[in-house]
Parts: C-alpha cells; structure tokens; sequence
C-alpha cells in the first residue's frame, strides 16, 4: 500500500474493521485532511503490528479505533500527532497484548472523555500519561480499569477541576500500590461509584479535593472504597460524605473492615492532633465510617488504630531492672548446683553471715554485728552454737566455720552480694584444709574470741629450756 493516495480522505471509519491482517504500515499515506477515524482498526484480532505516520493532525475522532485488538504488540501511537484529537474513548480497549505505552508527548488540549481509554489492558506494566492536560475532561468513566499488572500511575498533576463522572476509573487495579491524587480539585462529582474497586494494594489514597455534588446523599460513592484491603490511610474531603446512614441501603463507599492483628486494633482512628504513626483522633469501624462520615465536621486523615505499646510497671533507673527481690542465688563457684539461699537458719545449728563493710559473728548469743541489708528484703540474724575455727582477717575475705555451716564473706564487696552457702559434707572438709593452712603459715592470727596469739609448741619448749639454762648458770656465778 505504498503507492495508495490519501492525500484527499476525510473518513476513514472502519476502514480496516475485521480485515484479518497480521501487519500494516500505513507511514507512507498523507492523512493530513483525515478527521474521522473511529472503529479503522477495530476487531482486528490478529493484527500484532501498526505504524501511521505521523500526518494525523486533523483527526478529531480515534473513538475505538484499535479497540479488541488482542493480539497487538507493537504501535507507533507516540508519534502520532492528536493536536486536533477531542475523543478517544476506548481507543485501546482490550488490547490485552499491549505491555507498555509511552504517549507522554500527546497534545490533549482538546480532549473532553477518557472513556475507557486504556481499559482491559491486562498485561500492561508501564504507562506514562503523566504530563497529559486534562483541563476539560468531564468523562473519567473507566479509563484506567482493569489494568492488574500496573503497579504505579503518574497522575499527580492532572488537572482534572471539570471532570464529574468517575466510575470505575480505576477499577480492577489490582496492583497498583502508588496513586497519589493529593493536588487533585475536582468539579461537583455527579458519580464516582466503585472508582477504587478491588484495589487490593493500594495503600494510600487521598481525597482531600473531592466535591461531591450538591445534595448527595451517598450514591456517589457506591462502592467507591470497596476492596480496598490493603488501604491504611485515608484523607477525606470536607466537601464529601462516604454513605447514607440508613441500615437498609449500601449506597457507600463500603470500607473493608480492618482486621483485627498483634499491630491494629481493627478500628479506623482519626490522626486529630497527632500525627500518622500516632493518632489521637476519635475511633471509627469501617462500617460506622462509610455510613456517619461528614465532612463539614469530621474532614481528617483516617489511619488504621494501632495497638498501644505496653510499658513496663517499673522500668527503673540505670542498671536498676526494677526488681525488689534478692536475685537468685548463683551457686557456690565449687557447686554451681546449690540451692537458692533460702534465708537464715531457724534451727540454731548455724551462723548467720552478712557481706557488706563488715563482718558478723554470732555465737551462743553473743554477737558483733556490723552489717548493710543487701537488699530491701530484711533478714534475721538467729543466735547459733559454738563457734570452732580460725579467720583470718589480714586477708582480703575472711572464712568463718561455725558449727555445721560455714559461709565465706568478701570484704569490702558490693552491698547485696549473695552469700555462698556450703553443704555439711563441704564444711568439713573445709575446716580441716584451714586448719593445715593456718599451721603452714609463719604470720599469727588472733583467736576471734580472746584476741590473743597462737603459741607454737617448739617456741614454747625452748623458751623453757631457755630459762633452765640461765637459772642454773646464775645459781653457778652464786656458789
């Protein structure tokens, strides 16, 4: 079709309609006086490829003309000139083949419906219209439905202040997780029913400029939120309301319920004068606010509640965790199986000994107490039987053995240390190894009763020879 002149075609309606080709080039023709091409590919279910040209600058219509077209994949659509285009609706609807589309640099001016333009496309993953002008769009109806494998969608500068149909505009997109629509101002919407329809994973969404028309009673948000399941924040309008109040009709926008999880509460919570991360707004089901929400008093951000954080009942300061009880005892280093101190031996077969600054002895109801409580718990110092062993106290720790019990007490250690409580069998053993200690060292200890010094036998068996030896010599000097 190389040699075909156009140059004089005005209509080009159904031109190509079911014509059951796989390619056309059409870059050659002069469609320069072509203003009508509505339905000129239509239908045409086995065409993958379509180029034409650049020369269509006085086409007003393109109203479905690549419409059904399944097996499309390859279109010269972004060199088309649409400076004269006013309707497109459903132009691409349900070219499922379609997987991405750049018309960034289409001149939309003139454009008044969007109708179904990109609807059905279910293998599209990219679409940048994002610098399109939208001034006199009335007609969003469906425009973006049905698109399950979009995931984001630049729409944030359209401006869209005439449009008052919006059904379905984005129905079906199901993974679409970005849509910012903050700087949007809309005219008095006459209908925007199922607009955001099982998005599933949109998370944000905000309203904040939409108007309904006056007089709305909730029908022009029918269905508008529903399957919204993922949606966790909400900024509404106070120019709108989400439904009717009364039970017996669904005419609203039919928020999901929020589900009830160890992070939610399962309730929607006005941010108030908080903030997103911590509301302090009044709580909201979804059903009480797609039914009772009214701007002129409740216009917010909505999120989901979340759970309050527990805080613990005594946090305490520095290395403090709290706790008032003894920790429990550690073990003796020789034992770690030992039981936890169980507190002082009523029986009187033992001693009590405290850690701290000082140390207590206690024997047969006679005792020398310097003591610091180790912890808030007090504890009760009981008289004990007879003491037997030896402390040395020059030593930096001193070991008391006490009748059947014996405990070893750090001097100068912290305040509260636990005390290391021995077995009887050890206690034993014990004293024995500190009697043959004390015998091997050549530096005297004091008795802990009398104060006094140990004698050494030898010491005393020469000093006695000593004295014989100067008496008899004096007794010599004499005679």
């Amino acid at each position: 079709m190389e040699n075909v002149d156009a140059s004089q075609v005005v209509d080009m309606s159904q031109m190509f309609r079911q014509s059951g080709l796989i390619s056309l080039d059409l870059s050659s023709w002069d469609l320069s006086h072509v203003t009508d091409m509505s339905d000129t590919f239509s239908h045409d279910r086995a065409l993958t490829s379509l180029k034409l040209g650049k020369t269509t600058s006085a086409v007003t219509s393109m109203d479905e003309m690549l419409a059904s077209d399944g097996a499309l994949t390859s279109v010269d659509a972004a060199d088309w000139d649409v400076s004269s285009l006013q309707d497109l609706e459903n132009l691409f609807q349900g070219d499922a083949s379609l997987t991405s589309l750049d018309l960034s640099s289409w001149d939309t001016s003139h454009l008044t419906s969007l109708s179904n333009l990109f609807s059905g496309l279910s293998n599209l993953t990219s679409l940048n219209v994002a610098n399109w002008d939208t001034s006199h769009v009335t007609d969003f109806v469906q425009t973006f439905q049905d698109l399950p494998k979009l995931t984001t969608l630049d729409l944030s500068n359209w401006d869209v202040s005439s449009g008052t149909q919006f059904a379905e505009m984005f129905r079906g997109d199901s993974a679409l997780t970005g849509l910012d629509l903050s700087r949007w101002q809309t005219g008095p919407i006459a209908y925007m029913g199922y607009m955001f329809d099982q998005n599933a994973s949109l998370t944000k969404l905000d309203l904040s400029g939409f108007k309904l028309a006056a007089g709305d009673e909730g029908v022009a948000l029918d269905q508008a939120l529903a399957g919204t399941t993922a949606l966790k924040e909400l900024t509404l309008s106070k120019d709108m309301i989400l439904g009717d109040a009364d039970a017996t009709t669904t005419d609203n926008a039919n928020l999901p319920a929020v589900a009830k999880t160890d992070a939610y509460t399962g309730l929607w919570q006005a941010v108030g004068s908080g903030t997103v991360a911590n509301p302090k707004g009044a709580t909201f089901t979804s059903k009480q606010l797609s039914t009772g929400y009214d701007g002129a008093t409740m216009a917010d951000t909505y999120v989901w509640q979340p759970v309050a954080k527990a805080t613990p009942d005594n946090p305490g300061t520095g290395t403090d965790t709290g706790n008032t009880t003894n920790p429990d005892n550690p073990g003796n280093p020789t034992n770690p199986g030992t039981e936890p101190d169980q507190g002082p031996d009523t029986t009187g077969d033992g001693d009590v000994v405290t850690a701290g600054d000082g140390d207590a002895i206690v024997d047969n109801g006679q005792s020398t107490t310097k003591r610091q409580p180790k912890s808030a718990t007090k504890r009760t110092v009981v008289p004990a039987k007879s003491t037997q062993g030896t402390a040395d106290k020059t030593s930096q720790s001193a070991k008391v053995v006490t009748g059947h019990a014996a405990a070893t007490v750090q001097k100068g250690s912290t305040q509260g240390t636990p005390l290391k409580m021995a077995t009887h069998a050890t206690v034993q053993k014990q004293a024995q190894q500190l009697v043959t200690h004390q015998q091997s060292q050549t530096t005297p200890a004091k008795l802990p009763q009398t104060n006094e010094q140990p004698q050494n036998w030898v010491a005393v068996v020469a000093g006695a020879l000593g004295l014989t030896l100067l008496g008899l010599n004096w007794f010599k000097r004499q005679n």
